[in-house]
């Protein structure tokens, strides 16, 4: 993200609507009102990771809490570790939400 001129996120945001606590995003950008999540398939493959869960239980946990946080007035992104080790693709997706690049320097 600093590579490609991004600007710097909060990490680790604590989202909540109506209902309480959503979770927290891996990204937030406050003042361009923008989430982004970066996932791997350990959160869905270890099951260390996944709390006794299964797969499947993941997978819907994680389509609830998303749409939740898609219902909250934000534009969201995610991407998986091959688009985030992309400068281009990254851009590109990050863009999308409206998000300015080469603005600003970390």
């Amino acid at each position: 993200m600093r590579r490609i001129g991004c600007p710097r996120p909060v990490l680790q945001a604590p989202h909540a609507d109506a209902d309480g606590h959503i979770g927290d995003t891996d990204f937030h950008w406050p003042e361009f009102n923008a989430v982004g999540e970066a996932d791997g398939k350990s959160k869905y493959l270890d099951p260390d990771l996944r709390g006794g869960r299964s797969v499947a239980q993941v997978h819907l946990d994680e389509k609830v809490r998303e749409d939740r946080i898609r219902a909250l007035p934000r534009a969201f992104a995610r991407w998986d570790w091959n688009v985030g080790a992309n400068p281009t693709v990254l851009r590109a997706r990050l863009e999308r939400i409206g998000l300015p690049m080469g603005l600003r320097r970390w």
